[in-house]
């Protein structure tokens, strides 16, 4: 887990915050981890039936974190290639999972704010 994804339940409801605002909420390789962690959490628990997304500050998110990608591949921001052994791929899978499971998967719905 990272303390840059935020994950709270109440009413059923799971809610994961990207909370790294002075980085826009950009993603690094430990948030994809703890995002697919929750999303297996709410695949595992009937009680959960909505997953909702969202971010601190004044953006959802920038997208990856090229930086700590390049540097987690041993080279430059500009040598990152992403592979099937990172996490961001575990991610989708998670979520694809939970869509796909039954009809009575959690619904993974955008927290949109003005």
């Amino acid at each position: 887990m990272t303390e840059n994804v935020k994950t709270e339940i109440e009413a059923g409801i799971m809610t994961l915050t990207l909370s790294r605002a002075d980085k826009k909420n950009a993603l690094s390789h430990a948030m994809y981890g703890a995002l697919s962690d929750g999303l297996e959490r709410a695949e595992a628990d009937a009680t959960i039936r909505v997953i909702l997304f969202q971010g601190d500050g004044d953006s959802f998110t920038a997208g990856n974190d090229i930086a700590d990608f390049g540097a987690r591949s041993g080279g430059s921001p500009a040598d990152y290639q992403h592979g099937e052994d990172d996490q961001t791929a575990d991610c989708c899978r998670a979520g694809k999972r939970g869509r796909h499971r039954d009809n009575d998967a959690a619904p993974l719905r955008p927290g949109i704010s003005e």
